[in-house]
């Protein structure tokens, strides 16, 4: 390759990282002001007591995501308590299988965690909105609950 190929190359890459950077800090903008209209919204669902609404087409609806997570004093308690009813496998799994483990239990339990593992894990819950193409309804922007 010639030296001005190169240099040509060079100034490229550098117009696309600077890009790159340009465009992470807009990301990084949009997805606070997102962050604060969707508190907004969560906070007007759950304040009208609704899990949902129709306008212009979509649906806009309150999803509350549960992510358990050990306690952290008391990791090597709960692997034990894991351990012992069988549960060794979830140790090296991903934490949406976690997720998905204990909101399977909480199901079987009346909706709550099994008494043996009070204590040992902490469930942090986020709200988010969630927005999907609805089909046509006659209560456009109505409240559902």
């Amino acid at each position: 390759m010639d030296e001005n190929k190169r240099f040509e190359l060079a100034e490229f890459l550098k117009e696309l990282r600077d890009e790159k950077k340009d465009l992470e800090a807009r990301v990084k903008g949009l997805n606070a002001e997102i962050d604060g209209i969707q508190a907004e919204l969560v906070a007007d669902l759950i304040e009208h007591e609704s899990t949902g609404f129709n306008h212009k087409g979509f649906n806009y609806s309150l999803v509350i995501k549960e992510y358990p997570a050990a306690e952290p004093e008391r990791k090597d308690d709960l692997y034990a308590a894991m351990r012992e009813r069988g549960h060794e496998d979830l140790f090296t799994i991903n934490s949406q299988t976690l997720s998905a483990t204990i909101k399977e239990w909480k199901e079987g339990n009346g909706g709550e965690i099994p008494a043996w593992l009070e204590g040992l894990i902490k469930i942090a819950e986020k709200s988010t909105i969630q927005i999907r193409k609805g089909r046509a309804v006659g209560n456009r922007g109505q409240f559902d609950g």
